[in-house]
């Protein structure tokens, strides 16, 4: 299992609303009730949910791009039971500072992306709110990309290490 991985469980447990079958969600769907799809299980994500069925759009192996099914133009209709399990939506920013604040870590973020912490002196005062870095670098999350699936690997590294810490 990866850093990424595990870190996206940490963040999940933190914030199980991440998991809810909704719009945006994605979801793992067997399409065994139609040739077209050879019994096939496919990646998608949840468009709108009905009270026994959903649409779901089909994405690409590299989840980049929705896929046009020439069947359906992209949608179809598919039943609660299709769907094998909810991989979840994308986990943002927001999820990881849940996750700070539940791991109890005093934390903000600057407004173009850098992680701080609060410093403390001996007796416990917050003195000043320091700049994360690591090897000399700053760790910050790329706001152009709010998805932790897009974030650099040193900022996945250090978030791991940091929601791991003892």
């Amino acid at each position: 299992m990866t850093n990424l991985e595990k870190l996206k469980e940490i963040i999940q447990k933190a914030n199980p609303e991440i998991m809810e079958l909704k719009f945006g969600c994605e979801v793992e769907v067997r399409m065994s009730d139609d040739p077209y799809y050879k019994n096939g299980i496919y990646k998608a994500v949840v468009g709108r949910i009905e009270p026994d069925s959903l649409i779901v759009m089909f994405v690409d192996k590299e989840n980049k791009r929705l896929l046009k099914l020439k069947k359906t133009k992209s949608n179809y209709w598919a039943t609660k039971k299709q769907i094998i399990k909810s991989l979840g939506r994308p986990i943002r920013l927001a999820d990881v500072l849940i996750a700070m604040n539940k791991a109890k870590i005093d934390s903000a973020i600057q407004d173009y992306g850098c992680f701080m912490l609060d410093r403390e002196d001996e007796i416990g005062d917050s003195i000043e709110w320091q700049e994360i870095t690591s090897n000399g670098e700053r760790r910050h999350w790329n706001l152009q990309k709010d998805n932790l699936d897009d974030q650099p690997k040193e900022t996945i590294d250090f978030l791991y290490n940091l929601l791991t810490k003892d």
